[in-house]
């Protein structure tokens, strides 16, 4: 069994893990079938001896080129090997509100990692191309849900549609404009529908940004971590469609699949960017509908669906189904501690 430690960033003042962390980390390591491979600890600051530290993205919100140069350096003191795992190219991040300054040194941070890692963990082969420049040792492990939270029949296809909803973070703000004009004009052809955001993107200050009417945010409140978020938004959210708009950026190309497993496993039938990263996992008409990045393209995908209540039933069922025989952890967490051997061999 190895003994494994996480490092991770943390939000608020409970040093709340973020989703990611809980998504990609926390929930394979600690989940019932790799019981007896992996012992798990995690935290913002090496705690507790390892005989792997697993560093995760840029690791503290805060961190700087000399913080990981130290802790690089103190784990070649104590001979623990570093591996370092990613869900997107952070060597790529541009034009979000992280001031100029930061985005460099998150990138050069990254960088170090990567180059210092006895190897790299990452979620799409997109990324290993991105990455192995860098650090030709890497595994890919696509992103899989535990199953434990998304127990218990699916919300039911109503008959009538009265909701569209995007959950995300902001830094899919221009994701979302690319497709706004024709989610309106989708919305107002069906009766004037409401569009709910959660997420990053339901952040007040970015509200202006997809207009007034038939807008608004949901917010979880103390629910926002991730094991009490996903229950949450079960209770919160009736959706009768939702969306994943995704530009073709370098940052995007390497992004994986997170939000078709979410909408799948809520029982919530999507429309999809009609990319890479979707066409490989979303059946068109039968687990989603994949639609080009356009106003008309979207507008015509929900029009489809919105319109059709057995497609929408039939698509949500299908989805579910492929995700939980396919997607979560009781079949992927085991790729964890094999990814986690193969890498320091």
């Amino acid at each position: 069994m190895r003994d494994v430690f996480v490092l991770h960033g943390t939000y608020g003042p409970a040093a709340t893990p973020y989703g990611c962390t809980h998504i990609r980390l926390l929930r394979p390591l600690s989940h019932p079938s790799v019981s007896g491979k992996i012992r798990l600890r995690h935290g913002p600051e090496l705690a507790a001896h390892a005989d792997v530290v697993i560093v995760e993205r840029s690791w503290r919100e805060e961190t700087t080129i000399e913080d990981a140069e130290r802790l690089v350096a103190l784990l070649h003191s104590k001979g623990i090997p570093l591996l370092h795992t990613m869900d997107d190219s952070l060597l790529d991040l541009a034009g979000s509100d992280v001031p100029a300054r930061r985005l460099a040194e998150i990138r050069r941070v990254v960088a170090l990692f990567a180059r210092e890692a006895a190897g790299l963990i990452v979620s799409t082969e997109a990324l290993a191309s991105r990455m192995a420049r860098l650090n030709p040792n890497v595994a890919i492990v696509p992103n899989y849900l535990d199953e434990t939270l998304f127990q218990g029949p699916a919300p039911k296809v109503r008959d009538r549609t009265e909701t569209i909803g995007y959950l995300g973070t902001r830094t899919h703000a221009k994701d979302l404009r690319a497709v706004l004009r024709g989610v309106s004009e989708s919305m107002a052809s069906q009766g004037g529908l409401r569009f709910e955001l959660v997420g990053g993107t339901a952040d007040p200050a970015a509200l202006p940004l997809f207009g007034g009417n038939g807008f608004r945010a949901l917010e979880p409140g103390l629910d926002h971590e991730y094991v009490h978020f996903v229950p949450w938004f079960r209770r919160t959210a009736a959706w009768d469609a939702a969306i994943a708009p995704l530009e073709d950026s370098l940052l995007n190309r390497c992004k994986s699949d997170i939000k078709f497993l979410d909408y799948a496993l809520f029982g919530i039938p999507g429309v999809y960017a009609d990319v890479p990263v979707y066409r490989a996992s979303v059946e068109h008409g039968v687990t989603g509908l994949l639609a080009p990045v356009t106003p008309d393209g979207f507008r015509d995908a929900l029009d489809t669906l919105l319109g059709d209540r057995e497609l929408r039933l039939r698509i949500a069922r299908n989805a579910r189904k492929a995700v939980l025989e396919t997607r979560t952890l009781s079949v992927g967490a085991r790729l964890w501690p094999q990814a986690i051997d193969r890498l320091l061999d």
